[in-house]
């Protein structure tokens, strides 16, 4: 296994990519990184994340990614969850820091509808939300799914048909 770092976005690739994939991959992940908005850059990773995350040709792979941009701070991550004995590809938002002057006036809130709007998974999670009213609103929301500290949307390909991918062994990231 072979980790790379670039400032700003971190990944986890197997030993099977050779010099050119991985400086193709490194300057997909500073070109989104130069993108003006966090919003562009989260739609930008859902294509990288569909080239290069698990259900790529390079393997069964978490992808992992810091966007920042004007005082906005996201890390996001493509990965596999285990659901009522389903494997399912979700869009992981783990961190979020939202400028002050942006708090309390909905730009949350659009930013996961845009992510609903526009992600190629099957689901949307929020990991270990620690503010309380955010953890009240998604608490009333019957559209996500509460686990621990964290949420689950399902998108319709989450919810319906949804093939059967290969077993992963450590059940760490059951839901």
């Amino acid at each position: 296994m072979l980790a790379c770092y670039c400032p700003s976005m971190t990944t986890t690739m197997n030993d099977e990519f050779t010099d050119h994939d991985q400086a193709k991959f490194m300057d997909s992940l500073r070109r989104i990184r130069r993108l003006p908005s966090v919003e562009t850059q989260t739609v930008e990773w859902f294509r990288f994340d569909s080239a290069y995350g698990w259900r790529s040709r390079f393997g069964w792979k978490d992808t992992n990614c810091d966007l920042w941009r004007s005082g906005f701070r996201l890390y996001v991550r493509g990965m596999l969850r285990r659901h009522e004995d389903r494997q399912l590809w979700v869009f992981t938002v783990a961190r979020v820091e939202i400028p002050e002057r942006f708090r309390s006036r909905g730009w949350f809130g659009h930013y996961l509808e845009m992510c609903w709007r526009t992600m190629p998974h099957d689901g949307l999670v929020l990991e270990h939300v620690q503010n309380k009213r955010l953890y009240d609103h998604f608490s009333g929301q019957p559209e996500y799914i509460r686990f621990a500290q964290s949420f689950l949307r399902l998108s319709p390909r989450g919810i319906g048909e949804c093939p059967t991918w290969p077993a992963q062994s450590d059940t760490k990231n059951n839901i």
